[in-house]
């Protein structure tokens, strides 16, 4: 499957995506957890790539996307929106990890109309942060971003997933980064989930350390229309360390709609 690195503009920044596929089937969007970018979703753009247009984005600041500024929320979100209108789209299929996961329900709380089905992955109607993220973040970036990556992963995962993951938050800003935790933060979806009229599945690992399962099996409880899978693993990272199941379980989801 040939993979395309395409750009649009968006505030005079360049904006960065990762194409698989053509115009049919659905269009997937694949937005990253906080400090990640395109480069961690290329098995799903190699899997949904030959049955549909698969994309992943570099949000501002990420990835090869260069932001001067501090995002705030709208800063992640616009671009999705230049995307769409780049590539000729009308709907998508959201599919956040994280971060990403809280991107997808903003997506939808501003514009339901472009929203066809959201697919959550370790997240939940609020995202949970420890002070401690903060006081890390800020007295010892480096030692922070080795403990997101060893608490992110389960004890299993190869060394080459952990190095990639290493080097992708080396290039991430710490101011960035830190504000990706914020956006996290503040995050809160649980007064919208009930108006949300479209199919959503929910994933996550059943001992997930840096966000309880429970936290997204409260999410998919509070949407009508949705599928709740919890694997048996540890990590945060089902869609980088399950891939198969994940792309398996994401199929039959699909096939649903």
């Amino acid at each position: 499957m040939k993979l395309e690195s395409r750009f649009t503009e968006l505030r005079g920044n360049r904006i960065h995506y990762r194409v698989a596929g053509e115009r049919k089937g659905f269009a997937l969007v694949f937005l990253p957890g906080a400090g990640g970018d395109s480069r961690l979703y290329l098995q799903q753009l190699q899997h949904f790539g030959r049955e549909h247009l698969a994309l992943s984005l570099d949000l501002p600041g990420h990835g090869e996307s260069p932001l001067k500024s501090v995002p705030v929320l709208g800063d992640y979100i616009d671009p999705v929106y230049s995307v769409m209108e780049t590539e000729g789209l009308e709907g998508i299929i959201p599919c956040g990890h994280s971060m990403g996961g809280g991107l997808c329900l903003e997506l939808y709380r501003r514009s339901p109309e472009k929203i066809k089905a959201m697919v959550i992955i370790s997240a939940g109607a609020v995202l949970p942060v420890s002070d401690i993220v903060f006081d890390l973040i800020t007295k010892d970036y480096p030692q922070f971003c080795e403990f997101l990556v060893r608490f992110s992963y389960s004890k299993n995962a190869p060394e080459n997933l952990l190095n990639l993951a290493r080097k992708g938050l080396s290039e991430v800003r710490q101011d960035i980064l830190e504000r990706d935790f914020r956006i996290c933060a503040d995050y809160d979806y649980r007064d919208m989930l009930s108006s949300v009229r479209v199919p959503v599945l929910v994933l996550a690992n059943a001992r997930d350390k840096m966000l309880p399962a429970e936290i997204s099996e409260e999410l998919s409880d509070g949407i009508d229309r949705s599928v709740f899978i919890a694997y048996d693993h540890t990590g945060h990272m089902p869609y980088l360390e399950l891939p198969d199941r994940v792309n398996m379980d994401m199929d039959e989801f699909l096939k649903t709609l």
